[in-house]
């Protein structure tokens, strides 16, 4: 959600606001927001930049403004990181509400000692606003009842109206829902209220699973897309990419195909009261395309799925050691299974950009949605035999509605909800509804239907919780469909 524009404060106003009072106070250091150039936003990012601070205790007396062509706001939102990189400590916070077209941002970090005291301007970052596109607003409200066509009827539940850029989900045994951001962030959202982590060396979350033995460990694997030195990377904008954070990278276009920049890097953390802390690296490797994408799970046997995009490799063959555009079968501390071909982890290649898989019922066969060069979304099947070494191939491969922009795929187990048991429901993230899959007794797609189409806007992200509710995100919302009489 873009944080309210506060009120403008015109520059000569500031010395009666209490300048003059506390001038006794040094002023802070200048943030660093890195350079920019008319770059294209859509208005809805998070603005980063770098603040130089002698320590995280300084750090947290500051507060920041922003200058939108002269006009000055506070920075909603603002947030930094414990620990400090070589320009400073990383930063970020919510835009204000800009009207489209070119302006020109400025930053300055500011204390209230009595007064206000507030440090120089950065460089100028200048950016063009686009908007949001036609059609992609949400209109959706907690409480509202939708019937499927075979008359089940779901009620939405909003359970958190302020998330910023999220890219996936996970759900909790108790209930609690994790939200991963391309800002870096995951929120988790529960009975006891929300939190929000940081993991340290992050960048964008790409995909979240959680440990099959979650609610006695509590361990978290995550997939960032991250520098090779570990500062989150610039993303490029995308159908199904997420917006970028202004303060890294070149200015204007990101690059076709491949960057050599960014890895993916997949870590497994420890949740400590609501927050993530106790960093393993169980794998890393790149780079990734210009849009990372990536899937990840614990599958039926206990261990730990992930898929990579392509990475703007050639189509040729490539060694095993290679893992661009493959799916890979891991020990959960990220050693391969000794029941692996070739010792490798590597269980299938032939992806080009995976947004989310998951097994159909029973365990027989895993759906995986992969987006190919061209714009078309397939759900590709790929089996694999209980023999040792395990092999794999594709059993089939289906085409989805165009324009879909998958963001998620998740089958829908017995319970709850008896007409959905077996179907399996895809994000559409640019088309903006939950895609329902119906299936005839050979696991054949036969049917679709498209929930909440006209109303949702976009669909980000998309889980099944144990209670039987269909989880999901929009540009700002978390909500839940659960069947009601």
């Amino acid at each position: 959600m873009v944080g309210p524009l506060r009120s403008r404060v015109p520059l000569a106003a500031l010395v009666a606001l209490g300048f003059a009072a506390a001038c006794s106070k040094s002023p802070p250091p200048t943030p660093s927001p890195g350079p920019g150039n008319g770059e294209s936003i859509t208005g809805r990012e998070r603005l980063g930049w770098d603040q130089p601070a002698p320590d995280a205790s300084e750090l947290a007396t500051f507060r920041y403004a922003i200058y939108v062509d002269g006009a000055r706001s506070v920075i909603a939102d603002a947030s930094c990181a414990t620990s400090s990189g070589t320009g400073g400590f990383p930063c970020s916070g919510r835009l204000p509400t800009m009207s489209n077209g070119a302006h020109t941002l400025e930053l300055a970090a500011f204390i209230d000692a009595g007064g206000i005291i507030e440090g120089s301007r950065s460089t100028p970052l200048r950016v063009t606003v686009t908007g949001v596109a036609a059609g992609q607003t949400s209109s959706i409200a907690d409480g509202d009842i939708t019937t499927t066509t075979d008359g089940v009827r779901l009620r939405l539940d909003v359970l958190y109206d302020a998330l910023v850029e999220p890219s996936s989900l996970a759900v909790t045994g108790d209930g609690r829902v994790l939200v991963g951001g391309h800002d870096g962030r995951v929120v988790t959202v529960g009975p006891d209220g929300v939190t929000e982590s940081l993991p340290a060396g992050t960048g964008a979350v790409l995909a979240i699973a959680l440990s099959p033995t979650h609610e006695r460990d509590g361990f978290v694997y995550l997939t960032h897309a991250v520098h090779r030195d570990g500062e989150a990377p610039d993303l490029k904008v995308g159908p199904t990419g997420g917006a970028p954070d202004l303060k890294v990278g070149p200015t204007g276009e990101a690059p076709t195909g491949f960057r050599t920049d960014t890895v993916f890097r997949t870590a497994r953390y420890r949740g400590v009261r609501s927050r993530l802390a106790e960093r393993m690296v169980v794998l890393e490797h790149g780079p990734s395309s210009a849009e990372p994408a990536a899937a990840l799970r614990v599958g039926p046997d206990g261990k730990l799925y992930a898929a990579f995009d392509k990475g703007g490799q050639a189509d040729a063959p490539r060694p095993l050691s290679d893992w661009s555009g493959s799916l890979l079968r891991m020990e959960l501390d990220g050693r391969t299974p000794d029941d692996q071909p070739a010792a490798s982890p590597v269980m299938w290649t032939g992806l080009q950009s995976p947004r989310g898989f998951d097994w159909a019922p029973g365990g027989s066969a895993l759906w995986i949605a992969d987006a190919s060069s061209d714009g078309v979304e397939r759900l590709r099947v790929i089996g694999s035999t209980a023999d040792r070494p395990r092999r794999a191939a594709q059993r089939g491969a289906y085409v989805l509605p165009r324009g879909l922009g998958a963001a998620g795929v998740a089958f829908f187990g017995a319970g709850a909800v008896e007409e959905f048991s077996g179907d399996l429901f895809v994000a559409g993230r640019d088309a903006g509804y939950i895609l329902r899959i119906g299936f005839d007794d050979t696991g054949r797609p036969v049917t679709t239907e498209r929930l909440l189409e006209g109303s949702a806007g976009t669909v980000r992200a998309l889980a099944m919780g144990t209670d039987g509710a269909i989880y999901f995100c929009t540009d700002t919302l978390l909500a839940r469909l659960r069947r009601v009489n």
